[in-house]
């Protein structure tokens, strides 16, 4: 019969091939604070490191939490040693002692000396007990099918956790028979941690009281949805790839057809596309992204975290990162004989007027280029962007139309308003220029001669 150790040994090699952990010639970053889970991670893997044709590397951070944090950072260097395995430690001050603020720098860390050491996977020490507490934790705080989830095995092909399936016994009988000693965080029994009341406290209860294999149950819970969450993925990627016009812009009508469990995956595929991640965004922020979309009007934005802002114009919509807000400054040139170029660059535009004796054979379409009646016409003409009360008669259109309801109705979106361009004659608007041109300087038979202009974005 084998040992302890072999036999564990052999079920956790087991688990990394069935689930591609690693491959071989792969850098294996393992993340070591010196307690249990880590320690076993660390030398089960170093005894599977030529079978699995693997190099391995240590990382320690030391959050600079606890008086004693030192004496761990020195066992993890000597278990280095003893291994002759190469170790990166760094000493931080976090400036809070919560959870998630040690979490986002350890995190941080490992992908600093991943990207340094170029490292293709990042294994880690969670196991079965730790997966019960995380959907428990999750359930506790509302989070949807995928949060309860819970851990994964095998993370963004990166972050692998070979211990997924043991349990805090094994573990610790595989440590006891290798004749380690670990190093004891005296803070995973401090109440104050969500966490730890409910390893403390909540499991224990439930454990007694209701159901005796509630750890198991609840890992059981994780893996059923990981699979069906694997599926919806697949259905939301496709449906992500339908909606999607340019890397960060989808169509509201193309996603407004999907059922809202798939809306939600892919707004949340649209975010970790845009920042990698789709951490710190909750169901309110979802929540508040569907609102909008399903609202009765057509322009507006969510702010999110990660500095990222959602918005919505008509039938696009936008997530953009730290978006440089348009210039919405009041803006007037004068357009002369003088001149046939006129530079605008308020909005990086330019524009050509000239008067000619013959008739157009073909007739522009009255978006970037135009014509019009030069018996009604007269220079100077200005170029302005929108003021309060403008209006002007749209061709093809009958009677008069305000311009803020003319640009409402061709769904130009709010904050791009102010840069449309207007030519203007004396006091009349003669051609909302990229739109529409006006009915009053419409060429007629008794037209002799025309004004033809073109405009043009100088940085298209």
């Amino acid at each position: 019969m084998r040992n302890i150790p072999e036999q564990f040994s052999h079920r956790i090699c087991q688990f990394i091939y069935k689930y591609n952990m690693i491959s071989s010639k792969e850098t294996v970053l393992v993340a070591v604070s010196g307690g249990p889970d880590s320690l076993a991670l660390l030398h089960l893997l170093n005894n599977l490191k030529n079978q699995l044709g693997c190099h391995l590397h240590i990382a320690h951070l030391n959050h600079g939490l606890r008086p004693n944090a030192i004496e761990d950072t020195n066992y993890v260097c000597q278990q280095a040693k003893i291994l002759n395995l190469s170790v990166t430690v760094r000493t931080i001050s976090l400036s809070s002692t919560s959870e998630a603020s040690a979490r986002q720098a350890r995190y941080q860390f490992l992908e600093q000396v991943s990207n340094r050491i170029k490292a293709s996977k990042i294994a880690l020490g969670h196991h079965v007990e730790d997966q019960a507490e995380t959907v428990l934790m999750r359930l506790l705080r509302g989070s949807g099918t995928t949060g309860l989830q819970g851990i994964l095995k095998v993370r963004e092909d990166k972050f692998i956790r070979p211990l997924l399936t043991s349990s805090r016994t094994e573990i610790e009988e595989f440590i006891d028979a290798l004749g380690l000693t670990p190093r004891l965080d005296e803070s995973n029994m401090d109440r104050s941690y969500l966490r730890n009341q409910i390893r403390i406290d909540l499991i224990p209860h439930l454990k007694k009281h209701y159901n005796p294999n509630i750890q198991e149950s609840l890992n059981r819970t994780a893996e059923i949805l990981q699979l069906e969450s694997d599926f919806m993925d697949t259905i939301a990627n496709t449906a992500f790839n339908a909606c999607k016009t340019e890397v960060n812009i989808l169509k509201r009508n193309e996603f407004l057809m999907h059922h809202p469990a798939i809306q939600r995956r892919i707004l949340r595929l649209a975010i970790t596309k845009q920042i990698g991640l789709s951490t710190n965004f909750y169901y309110k922020h979802i929540e508040a992204m569907i609102d909008l979309i399903n609202g009765h009007l057509p322009n507006g934005r969510v702010h999110l975290p990660n500095n990222l802002v959602f918005s919505r114009a008509y039938n696009k919509l936008t997530l953009e990162q730290s978006p440089s807000p348009l210039k919405t400054i009041a803006f007037q040139y004068e357009v002369t004989a003088s001149k046939n170029i006129t530079d605008l660059p308020a909005i990086d535009g330019r524009i050509s007027a000239s008067v000619k004796s013959n008739l157009p054979i073909k007739y522009p379409d009255g978006k970037f280029a135009a014509v019009f009646d030069w018996n009604i016409s007269r220079f100077p003409l200005s170029v302005r962007n929108r003021r309060n009360g403008d209006s002007f008669h749209p061709f093809g259109m009958k009677g008069r139309k305000k311009i803020k309801d003319f640009l409402i109705d061709a769904k130009v979106p709010e904050v791009e308003r102010d840069r449309i361009p207007l030519l203007v004659c004396g006091t009349q608007i003669m051609w909302v220029i990229g739109y529409r041109t006006s009915n009053l300087f419409r060429v007629n038979k008794n037209t002799k001669r025309v004004l033809y202009v073109t405009y043009e974005n100088v940085n298209q």
